[in-house]
């Protein structure tokens, strides 16, 4: 029964990175992206307790919490 800064830091710091980790070998389709940020989005919903998507959003902004296409995509530039 941790707070949810507990947990979202939890994931942030050890379970996203694990999910996107070795995205740089493959190629991944828009499809398996989508399926990524469904997983992120899925969490942050039971963790907030909300389906609304503008309060998921406002809360993950808030959190500086990216989805994982956003994530992907800052690294493909770099």
């Amino acid at each position: 029964m941790a707070s949810e800064e507990v947990t979202h830091q939890l994931v942030k710091s050890k379970c996203l990175p694990i999910l996107l980790y070795g995205h740089e070998c493959y190629s991944l389709l828009e499809a398996d992206i989508h399926s990524l940020d469904f997983v992120v989005m899925r969490f942050l919903i039971k963790l907030f307790r909300t389906a609304n998507k503008d309060i998921i959003d406002e809360c993950r902004s808030f959190c500086d919490f990216p989805l994982p296409d956003l994530e992907i995509k800052k690294q493909q530039i770099m």
